[in-house]
Order: structure tokens, then C-alpha cells, then sequence
């Protein structure tokens, strides 16, 4: 008790902040920062920022593992900024799965799902021959590259 005759109460702990809470508040450039110093909860945040520099700079960072590469490259939701990104990056093309969810995400540039159509194993290119929601191009380069390769 107090000399007032008050019980004090000890402080309150401070408020976390959830991850999407903090990072809303921080300005464009912290949010850029963050995206090449932050951990995976962070980058999920940051990828699907409003700003297109933010998204972009998740994937120019070089700390994404493979499998949050894969996801992301598989959302459809995806910007289509973060796409590109990720189509240009060589090193994370290499990664076969990768080049499967480029090809099947419409926000992929034509140009690059097309490259890729060459690259797609037998039962990834079936797949994408025999299915109806892509463009007439995708799906006729699908069909022929089948046809050549496994129908002499």
C-alpha cells in the first residue's frame, strides 16, 4: 500500500503489436529494409504490400527459401510485379516446381510461360494440354510440344 492507502498495481506488460499491425505502420522505406533483414513471417506480410517496390524487393532480397518461392509463385493472388520478379530471377528458376506454378499462374508474362511450356516434364505438360483455363497460345504450345515429344 501506499502512503495514499492505494494498492499500486505493477505497469501493464506493453501491447504486442501483430506482425501485419507493425508492419502496416512502418513507412515505405522501413518496409523495404525489412523485406531484405526480415524473417519468413515478415516476407508473407511484405509480399502482398500495396506497394509494388515493397512486393518486389521480398524477392530481391535473396533470403527466400524454396518453398515459400513455390507458394508464391503458385497464388494466383500474387502481384503480378512479384511474377515478373520471380521470373527473372535465374536462380530461382532452377528449381523445377518452381517453373511448374509459373507456368500455371495467369499473371505470368506469355512470353515466359511460354519458354517454360519447353522445360515441363510429361505429366506437368499433359496436364497443362488437356486443361481449358489458359490462354489459346499456352494451350497450343502445350498440345504441340506434346505431340512432339511423346506421340511419333
Amino acid at each position: 500500500m501506499s502512503a495514499t492507502g492505494f494498492q499500486l498495481l505493477p505497469a501493464a506488460p506493453p501491447k504486442r503489436l501483430s506482425t501485419e499491425n507493425r508492419i502496416n505502420s512502418l513507412s515505405v522505406g522501413e518496409k523495404v529494409m525489412l523485406a531484405y533483414r526480415g524473417n519468413q513471417e515478415d516476407r508473407r506480410v511484405l509480399i502482398r504490400d500495396s506497394n509494388q517496390l515493397v512486393a518486389a524487393s521480398v524477392v530481391k532480397s535473396g533470403r527466400l527459401t524454396p518453398p515459400e518461392v513455390i507458394t508464391y509463385a503458385r497464388n494466383r493472388n500474387t502481384s503480378g510485379v512479384v511474377v515478373r520478379e520471380i521470373a527473372r530471377n535465374k536462380a530461382l528458376l532452377r528449381a523445377y516446381p518452381v517453373k511448374v506454378a509459373l507456368v500455371n499462374n495467369p499473371k505470368t508474362p506469355l512470353k515466359v510461360a511460354m519458354r517454360l511450356i519447353l522445360q515441363l516434364q510429361r505429366r506437368d505438360l499433359q496436364a497443362l494440354s488437356n486443361s481449358r483455363q489458359f490462354p489459346p497460345a499456352i494451350l497450343q504450345l502445350a498440345r504441340n510440344t506434346f505431340r512432339q515429344r511423346y506421340r511419333h
